[in-house]
């Protein structure tokens, strides 16, 4: 039977028994193959065999739980089919139907049906459809706002926060911090330390939103400034154009004319975007340095409108080079950026403190409908005898932690069970997720394999939380070596390490490039959550003869209609030129049906299928329920 040939990096992947592994993968890098082949080699390890039902396997859908238990069955029948006489291979196969390869969902609803007795739920529970969730939550969200409309202080936070005669924008506030705090294990105390700041006294420094005002204001003040500084580059080049055309002047007293009147309107918009450059410098030094009230007074003037805005808003005349719309464009911009800095540093450190002391006791108060909300909300659904997915993993985490953390007697016993812990997607795990893992795994937490990629973080809208993942890409060392390290001695425990797979085999060399080209300009840990740099930048894999090709084009911010129109024309282009795609190890010329077009929304899928069946070419759309409008689906079945 002959063996994959396996990167240097897929192999240590597959083979290190070292201790906790976080693999970051990027696309196209046989993240399914090795985690297969990696429980195959668990499975069938000559000295330290694990069996298949030891193993426990995390995946994000249950369409790739089936998928990855029937990868590894078909690995572990090829192995048999080999040695016929093998028993061992043929029990194997056997324990991996039981094997808990599934969601996490799944996992926790199977704990739950197992030890139901240790918490306070009926046995015979059932898991709620979305419908039944939606209704209970309304009806406990009424309950919840007429009870707290006898506290003034709620009532004075419904007043400051909502807009109307309606409570509608309370509701919904105590249904988002509701859902947030859900994907956090033993959220209860988590408001009391959200609380904590605010209560202090002089406290608003230690709140969450002075960092976070003054960090956006950073930011926005580095970008305004490179805005400026962009445009600035532009003038010189500009100016000269317009002094060469100034000597076309007909006469001497004309020519000295126009290059006096050059001269003077380029002096003037670069000593603007100077001006504007070094004031945001010096707005993001103060911001960086967690200066309030020093950036405040630098910015009352230009509030109060003793100072000039930034930009070239007020110019007398208007520039006429080659560069005068992007210089404007870039000058407007970054006078933008100005203006929301002025609205995120809007009063003193003492008016915010005021303003602290005033807010605390309307947020202790949204704390209390919080609490009064899940308790009301979780007898609505214990009357009824269900349970929503995310209460799977809550009771799950009560199974196996205390409040305090320790874990508890049955936590041992159920964590003998597991010989690896292993989680597919972990970039799209939340803060409960992730204490489940680490339950679930030894108490070193050296039986762990992670494996995401932050470039496909999606699911933030859903409580998903990348920088579980980044703090562990961060501080965990790189694998030593790039090698597998071996099990460490009998009661030693292993450490933690990372190892990236960033080789793509699924795309052309300069589709590769492309992408790497485009995200190394776009993507830092501020959009995207990591720098596209080592580890994240994508190597090809597989080159071949067939090299590929990308295209970008920026259409104009224009109609649906206009959109599909250029893009139905460029798709016929590409099929009447022939153009090559790949087929297997060959090529042949690109057809309709090798087109796909990917948009937003589905709410512009009329106008594409228009444009394109007018130009004769055969169209399907997928207009179902939009994924990200869709209720989370939950486990079909238990492990």
């Amino acid at each position: 039977m002959s063996e994959p040939k396996w990167t240097p990096a897929q192999r240590a992947a597959i083979e290190d028994r070292g201790g906790a592994l976080l693999v970051s993968a990027a696309a196209g890098s046989g993240k399914t193959a090795v985690l297969t082949e990696r429980a195959v080699r668990l499975i069938t390890d000559p000295e330290h065999p694990v069996d298949a039902d030891r193993l426990l396997i995390v995946t994000f859908t249950n369409a790739a739980a089936a998928e990855l238990r029937a990868r590894i069955g078909q690995a572990l029948l090829k192995r048999s089919q080999a040695e016929p006489g093998n028993g061992a291979l043929r029990r194997q196969r056997m324990l991996l139907q039981r094997a808990p390869i599934c969601t996490i969902d799944a996992f926790c609803l199977d704990l739950l049906r197992k030890h139901f007795q240790a918490l306070d739920i009926p046995p015979d529970f059932s898991p709620a459809d979305p419908g039944s969730v939606e209704l209970l939550r309304a009806s406990a969200l009424s309950e919840t706002l007429e009870n707290a409309y006898r506290d003034p202080d709620f009532c004075a936070f419904a007043d400051l926060y909502g807009k109307g005669r309606t409570d509608r924008a309370a509701g919904e506030t105590i249904l988002h911090v509701y859902d947030f705090l859900r994907a956090l294990p033993d959220y209860d105390k988590k408001l009391d330390e959200f609380l904590a700041p605010w209560q202090e006294e002089n406290g608003f420094a230690a709140t969450c939103w002075h960092d976070l005002l003054l960090a956006e204001a950073a930011r926005s003040a580095r970008a305004a400034g490179e805005l400026f500084r962009a445009a600035l580059a532009d003038c010189p080049g500009d100016r000269e154009q317009e002094l060469a055309d100034a000597e076309e002047k007909k006469t001497p007293s004309a020519r000295e004319k126009a290059k006096n009147a050059v001269l003077e309107k380029y002096t003037d918009a670069q000593e603007r975007l100077d001006k504007a450059a070094a004031l945001l410098g010096r707005v993001e030094q103060l911001a960086v340095a967690g200066e309030w009230t020093p950036l405040y007074d630098l910015l009352t003037p230009y509030v109060l409108g003793m100072e000039e805005l930034p930009g070239l808003k007020g110019m007398k005349k208007r520039l006429n080079g080659e560069h005068k719309k992007v210089i404007r464009t870039r000058a407007d911009e970054g006078a933008a950026l100005f203006a929301q800095i002025l609205e995120l540093i809007p009063c003193s450190e003492e008016e915010a403190e005021a303003d602290r002391r005033a807010a605390e006791p309307r947020l202790r108060a949204l704390f209390a409908a919080v609490r009064d909300f899940d308790a009301r909300f979780s007898a609505k659904k214990r009357d009824r005898k269900l349970l929503e997915f995310s209460d799977f993993e809550h009771q799950a985490l009560h199974l196996l932690r205390d409040q305090d953390g320790p874990p508890t007697a049955l936590c041992g016993v159920i964590r003998q069970n597991y010989a690896a812990v292993m989680v597919d997607e972990y970039q799209d795990t939340n803060a409960l997720q992730d204490a489940l893992y680490r339950c679930l795994a030894s108490p070193a937490g050296d039986d762990l394999f992670l494996v995401g990629d932050l470039k496909q973080s999606i699911y933030r809208f859903r409580q998903a939380d990348p920088s579980i993942f980044r703090e562990k890409l961060d501080s965990w060392p790189a694998l030593p070596g790039g090698a597998a390290r071996p099990r460490p001695a009998e009661g030693t425990p292993g450490t933690d390490a990372m190892l990236a797979l960033d080789a793509n085999f699924r795309s052309a060399p300069q589709v590769v490039e492309g992408i790497n080209f485009l995200f190394e300009r776009l993507m830092s840990p501020e959009l995207g959550d990591t720098a596209y740099g080592d580890g994240q930048r994508l190597i090809c894999g597989a080159p071949g003869e067939y090299t590929g090709s990308v295209e970008a084009h920026f259409l104009p911010d224009d109609t649906a209609e206009t959109d599909a129109g250029w893009i139905a024309r460029r798709i016929e282009e590409l099929v009447q030129s022939g153009e090559p795609v790949r087929d297997g190890s060959a090529t042949r010329p690109v057809q309709y049906e090798d087109c796909c077009i990917l948009l937003a929304a589905r709410i512009d899928f009329p106008a594409y299928v228009e444009a394109l069946t007018a130009r004769g070419i055969p169209v399907y759309a997928d207009a179902r329920e939009n994924l990200l409008d869709a209720p989370t689906s939950g486990p079909s079945s238990p492990c």
